[in-house]
């Protein structure tokens, strides 16, 4: 592909090769650090409110699958997940192997 790509045309500047990267430095001064750190904080409270989100979406929808698939049945086992089993044949009955 690496071959190809100098032929690919930009969708945004139309020129057929991209110009290189210069990159970006870094100055560890008092401005860019507090940015830094803004950012950081920023970062971590994203990534812990994404994981927790995600974490109490997941457990709802696994619990009302189960309630909606073995709640009422008899001879559910207590104490145990031992009614995986029975929910998946619930499931397999109801929406195929």
């Amino acid at each position: 592909m690496g071959a190809h790509a100098a032929r690919l045309v930009s969708p945004v500047t139309g020129e057929e090769e991209a110009a290189p990267g210069t990159g970006v430095v870094f100055h560890p001064d008092e401005v860019n650090m507090a940015r830094w750190q803004r950012w950081w904080r920023f970062a971590n409270l994203e990534q812990a409110s994404t994981f927790v989100l995600i974490t109490c979406v997941s457990i709802v929808f696994t619990s009302r699958l189960a309630y909606a698939a073995v709640f009422g049945l008899p001879d559910l086992p207590e104490g145990d997940i031992g009614f995986l089993r029975i929910e998946g044949n619930v499931l397999a009955d109801e929406v195929g192997t």
